[in-house]
């Protein structure tokens, strides 16, 4: 393969974890790269373990005589997270697995003022489509089942629309540059193909930005933090804490709902939801899952707002 298999994907998404689960199974790449914490790699074994989830990789810096905040953030993993499908299937097939990007003690604090060309190109496509918002848009888009054969295409359209020429902000910047080592270092190696699971925004840069990086006979080494001390564990999280409405920018509302639609797809998980009394839909987005809308349209308030089950966070 002279080029690796970018995919870009939503956090939390049922689609696009079965997407990548599809994937590396058909492709069966000898390194499966995905976007998460790189100081985790180690350790990597521990996710494999008899867990009930869903858990979280929490990473940290700690400054010794409290010279600086110390700093710390969660990774969960839920059934449907399409990283942690990626994992699951990249073991199946004995696969090379590697988490590549940069930790949150290894990110930049600094403030960058630049325009947020994210919501700008999300607010583009929301006019476009005359939908509310971009949970109900990606709903519309991506996570109905049938539409799986067109879906890596649709997503790369997707994406490349929504990043457009942005260089992104220095956060991003940085992040991105970390992980395009990674791919460059694994592509070098040359001895399999290279499938790279990360957040769609970042897909169309990473697919240019590898080609431009020195090469690396090792795996690209972390930053180090002169006075503070580092580490990271896994821990049990909650589904509660997937939820965006909680606080987690890459979730979604209603984290349940999205585990039924792994299962059982996105018109039935909406319909057995409603029907079950499990979220508070009215009788008339109840007909309309009997109907067959699923939980995208906007037959019920002609406004799309039947059931907002995701969040677009795809960085």
């Amino acid at each position: 393969m002279s080029e690796p298999l970018i995919v870009g994907i939503r956090h939390q998404s049922p689609a696009c974890a079965r997407l990548v689960k599809s994937l590396i199974e058909s492709q069966r790449p000898r390194y499966v790269l995905i976007e998460g914490p790189a100081d985790f790699n180690d350790r990597v074994d521990e996710l494999f373990l008899a867990h009930q989830l869903p858990v979280a990789i929490y990473s940290y810096c700690q400054y010794q005589d409290g010279a600086a905040p110390g700093r710390g953030a969660w990774t969960p993993f839920a059934e449907f997270s399409p990283e942690w499908q990626a994992l699951q299937a990249a073991r199946r097939i004995q696969a090379q697995t590697y988490f590549i990007d940069l930790p949150c003690w290894a990110q930049s604090e600094e403030v960058d003022d630049s325009p947020d060309t994210q919501e700008e190109s999300q607010a583009l496509l929301l006019r476009a489509t005359r939908m509310d918002n971009s949970d109900t848009l990606w709903d519309h888009l991506f996570e109905d089942e049938s539409q799986q054969t067109a879906l890596p295409s649709a997503l790369a359209h997707y994406f490349a629309q929504l990043r457009g020429d942005s260089p992104g902000d220095a956060l991003n910047r940085l992040r991105e540059a970390f992980m395009a080592r990674w791919i460059g270092w694994a592509m070098q190696q040359n001895n399999g193909d290279v499938l790279v699971v990360c957040g769609g925004w970042h897909a169309p840069v990473l697919a240019k930005m590898w080609r431009e990086c020195p090469q690396e006979i090792n795996t690209p080494e972390l930053p180090s933090l002169a006075d503070a001390v580092t580490g990271c564990y896994l821990t049990p999280y909650s589904e509660k804490r997937l939820d965006v409405l909680a606080g987690y920018l890459s979730g979604m509302p209603a984290p349940g709902l999205a585990k039924l639609v792994l299962a059982v797809g996105l018109t039935a998980g909406g319909r057995t939801t409603a029907k079950n009394g499990s979220h508070p839909f009215a009788p008339a987005q109840v007909a309309c899952f009997d109907r067959g809308y699923g939980c995208r349209t906007s037959a019920c308030n002609g406004t799309g707002t039947v059931a907002r089950s995701y969040t677009t966070v795809t960085h």
